[in-house]
């Protein structure tokens, strides 16, 4: 197989497909599941601030996380590897966040 037609193969393998699904999806799952579970009469990022003081948040962060691990198999299983690199990087300040908010 020549140079041209491996990379004709290969499709749209990108870095920020992977990223920016894998960034945007849990931040707005994160969002809806706060809006279902908790009422609150204050403006939506002060009353989640708020509850993730009292650490009830880290739960719900880790599972709007688990959309970007889906995301992240898939493209694996797709042998998309820039678009996976791109999913694990986006993957990673969420994890962060959901150790610190635990």
């Amino acid at each position: 197989m020549s140079w041209n037609k491996e990379k004709e193969k290969q499709g749209m393998d990108n870095f920020w497909m992977g990223f920016i699904p894998a960034f945007i999806l849990p931040f707005i799952l994160n969002i809806l599941i706060f809006k279902s579970k908790y009422t609150t009469e204050k403006p939506l990022f002060e009353a989640m601030y708020n509850f993730s003081k009292t650490g009830y948040m880290g739960k719900d962060v880790l599972t709007s996380t688990m959309l970007s691990f889906v995301l992240l198999f898939i493209f694996n299983r797709l042998k998309k590897e820039r678009a996976s690199a791109g999913a694990f990087v986006g993957t990673i300040p969420y994890i962060i966040i959901t150790f610190w908010l635990m």
